[in-house]
């Protein structure tokens, strides 16, 4: 038995434990949605509420900076 098997055989226990924690099904509105998907759902609503919804107060700001209106700060001088 190689060692990569030795490895995989000491490791798939774990990572399958993992996965069914991490990927169970809840079900909501008679649809089955994975832990992470919720999980990830409320963090980004948390998120937004804490940092005061930045990422719709900033859209236009990084929209100008990409364009060149807000570049501020020093400009180059040749």
């Amino acid at each position: 038995m190689s060692i990569d098997s030795q490895l995989e055989a000491l490791i798939r226990p774990l990572a399958k434990g993992l996965s069914d924690v991490v990927f169970y099904p809840i079900e909501i509105f008679n649809q089955d949605f994975p832990l992470i998907v919720i999980w990830l759902a409320l963090a980004s609503l948390w998120f937004t509420s804490y940092l005061r919804l930045i990422n719709f107060r900033g859209f236009s700001h990084a929209i100008g900076i990409l364009r060149g209106s807000q570049a501020g700060g020093s400009k180059k001088t040749r």
